[in-house]
């Protein structure tokens, strides 16, 4: 059922292509690991897109989600930012310019 699910409902891939595995479906809410804490309690409605995590306390829209995710994309790739200036020869200036260090 929570496969038929996650074909039929489109919006929902938002979701599973930033780091949620829905696991459950429970009333209108799917459930699933949350990207943020790693904990099984990410629960997302099915029509609507409004999302929480009864753990980590984060919530919002599917645009505050992907607001979220992205802050934590720029700053998992700073963390790479040293090994591409030295190892790619890419500068160090073209990071600070896209807010990325």
């Amino acid at each position: 059922m929570l496969e038929e699910l996650l074909k039929r409902n489109r919006k929902l891939k938002g979701f599973t292509d930033h780091g949620v595995v829905f696991k459950s479906i429970v009333g209108t809410q799917v459930v699933g690991t949350c990207p943020f804490c790693g904990k099984d309690k990410f629960h997302c409605h099915q029509d609507d897109l409004v999302w929480d995590c009864k753990v980590c306390g984060k919530y919002g829209n599917f645009s505050k989600f992907l607001e979220y995710r992205a802050g934590e994309y720029v700053r998992d790739f700073g963390k790479h930012a040293d090994a591409l200036v030295r190892d790619r020869e890419l500068r160090k200036s073209t990071f600070v310019a896209w807010d990325v260090e």
